[in-house]
């Protein structure tokens, strides 16, 4: 009698288990529109030739999902680690970017997105290299 029991309570247990991790999944929707039909660009070109004001396209892969958690205060916004490459490889060769709600994107998925580069920008302090400000705009799974 007392197997039963045990097997009832894992039972109950497992299945309220599963149920939270299909609602958390459902929860986190996209909330940017697809990514537009924008000029191709490529995070080389930012890093080292930044293009002018506008919007561009860029082929990414998510390297790394940056969220504060909580109420805690982080020196480092929400956001994205992005590179052109499925692999991390250095921090000269990706490229922070501030997004809401990150977890609606997957580390290691390929993704087309749409950015606005700003006007002004600013130069690094530490490589002395301009520092182009991005906004994402839309994106879509490659």
């Amino acid at each position: 009698m007392k197997s039963l029991y045990l097997l009832l309570v894992l039972f109950v247990c497992y299945v309220s288990f599963g149920c939270n991790i299909l609602k958390n999944e459902e929860e986190i929707e996209k909330t940017y529109p697809p990514a537009s039909n924008f000029p191709l660009t490529t995070i080389n070109q930012i890093l080292n030739n930044p293009p002018d004001s506008g919007s561009y396209n860029i082929q990414i892969y998510v390297v790394e999902i940056n969220e504060c958690p909580g109420n805690l205060r982080c020196d480092l916004a929400d956001g994205l680690l992005i590179s052109q490459e499925k692999a991390f490889t250095t921090l000269t060769e990706n490229i922070h970017m501030e997004v809401n709600q990150p977890r609606q994107f997957e580390v290691g998925k390929q993704y087309i997105i749409s950015i606005k580069v700003a006007p002004q920008g600013y130069v690094d302090s530490i490589s002395g290299k301009h520092v182009s400000i991005l906004e994402l705009l839309g994106y879509d799974v490659f």
